[in-house]
């Protein structure tokens, strides 16, 4: 008998569906031919909802469709950076109304997950520099470097709008090889872009943080914040299983709990948390080896943290199995990530 297995889905605001169109209209390609071919039985004139929900494998489709007709391997970057904040829904009206740049940004990272599922954000202080960190929450087939582009883009182009241009970078990590013409990435950004790096990340110096916004609004912001909060807590209810275990993991910050601990946390037996993972060809030890590489490569950029004291708060007994944890993950050993990161 053949395992049913369900394929990954995502839902995605109209919104950003809409500009993507804007997008290809302007190099004169029809949205719903790709769309068709991409297996989507919808047209951008039946997109009459909020947000919908599309198979990731199909929408993997639909934008390297659009990446070959157009012949424009940057369209992730054009998309992005053409995105009004208003694009973005009450997540945008939150964000362009804090006080200053870091409320902003925690507003971005606490609620992206109700415009964006594909990715996690975090941000890091260190001392004179923040970073801005994306990670995947799926495994992507042959967009990865469009989705990263797209909301490195975005990013941008929010934080030139809402800090009236002043925003500058210090450095652009992409978790991807360099593309042909890498001059156009440090012009787009103006500052050195480094390719094939371990993860995607975006430094800036950290006293930008509090650049007061253009638009702050203490009320307003608490308005919007709160509608965000409503959609986060609504969201959290339907989330699949595996959304879930990591959400807690993730939450975790090291004191990772076991698989029956988070069966327990999940009001579910061990033996139905394994049974249902096995269903979507996911297991408990690839998610939390996961999660650890994503708070690692947190905690490495805290030069106060020595490489023994990063180890023991991913719940390392020995050092060394951390640092063979690490290399696997970065090709690299903590001490030389760090080195590079200079």
């Amino acid at each position: 008998m053949t395992k049913k297995t369900t394929k990954p889905r995502t839902a995605i605001p109209v919104s950003y569906l809409h500009r993507f169109d804007q997008l290809l209209e302007k190099r004169h390609i029809d949205t719903d031919d790709l769309m068709a071919e991409a297996g989507i039985p919808l047209s951008m004139n039946s997109l009459d909802e909020e947000i919908i929900e599309l198979e990731l494998e199909q929408l993997e489709l639909l934008f390297q469709l659009a990446i070959t007709r157009s012949s424009d391997n940057a369209l992730g970057f054009y998309l992005g950076n053409g995105m009004p904040i208003t694009t973005h829904g009450i997540l945008g009206y939150a964000a362009m109304s804090g006080q200053n740049l870091r409320q902003s940004i925690q507003t971005i990272v606490r609620y992206l997950k109700t415009v964006n599922q594909l990715i996690r954000l975090s941000l890091i202080e260190d001392e004179d520099r923040a970073t801005l960190q994306l990670d995947d929450n799926y495994h992507f087939q042959s967009c990865r470097k469009f989705f990263h582009e797209t909301f490195v883009g975005a990013i941008n182009c929010m934080f030139n709008v809402v800090t009236d241009q002043s925003f500058c970078y210090h450095q652009i990590d992409l978790a991807y090889p360099a593309p042909p013409m890498t001059e156009s990435y440090e012009a787009l950004f103006n500052c050195p872009v480094v390719f094939d790096s371990p993860v995607t990340q975006i430094h800036f110096p950290a006293k930008q943080l509090d650049t007061p916004l253009v638009f702050a609004d203490k009320n307003a912001h608490a308005m919007a914040a709160q509608q965000c909060e409503q959609k986060l807590e609504a969201l959290s209810q339907s989330e699949d299983l595996v959304s879930q275990i990591r959400s807690k993991l993730l939450a975790a910050k090291g004191h990772y709990p076991n698989a029956d601990e988070i069966a327990q946390q999940l009001n579910v037996t061990p033996r139905t948390l394994r049974r249902r993972l096995a269903k979507t060809d996911s297991t408990f030890s690839d998610m939390l080896s996961d999660v650890r590489r994503q708070h690692a490569l947190e905690y490495i950029q805290n030069k106060q943290l020595s490489i023994g004291e990063i180890a023991y708060m991913l719940g390392y007994s020995d050092p060394n199995n951390f640092g063979r944890a690490f290399k696997k993950w970065t090709s690299l050993t903590p001490a030389e990530y760090r080195m590079a990161q200079n």
